[in-house]
C-alpha cells in the first residue's frame, strides 16, 4: 500500500460502514495520504437510481468489471488498473 500512497496521496472513501472506512482512513493517513469521505443527501438518491437501472436491465456491468479480487490483493487490482487491462476492479470485502 505504501508505494500506491505515495503515488496518489488521496484516498476517497464512500459508502463505507463507520468501522470499516474508519479503519482504511487511519493506514492511509499513516501512510500520510489526505483522506475524503462522500456524502450528503443525493448520494444516497443517486444511490437508489442506480439500484433500479440495474435491477430493471438497463445497465449491464458483466463488460465493466473486468476483475473480482480480495481486498487483500489490493495492490494487483491497482496494477491491473494502471497498467489498462481492466476497466473496474471490484474489492471483495471478507466477511466476519
Amino acid at each position: 500500500m505504501r508505494a500506491h500512497v505515495r503515488s496518489y496521496k488521496v484516498c476517497v472513501i464512500s459508502g463505507a460502514s463507520r468501522g470499516f472506512g474508519q479503519a482504511i482512513a487511519v493506514r492511509f493517513v499513516e501512510e500520510g495520504a489526505k483522506v475524503l469521505g462522500i456524502n450528503g443527501r443525493l448520494m444516497f438518491e443517486t444511490w437508489y437510481q442506480c439500484e433500479s437501472f440495474l435491477l430493471s436491465g438497463k445497465i449491464k456491468l458483466d463488460q465493466i468489471v473486468t476483475h473480482q479480487i480480495p481486498l487483500d490483493d489490493f495492490e494487483r487490482g491497482f496494477k491491473l488498473m494502471q497498467s489498462g487491462d481492466a476497466i473496474k476492479v471490484v474489492m471483495q470485502i471478507p466477511q466476519s
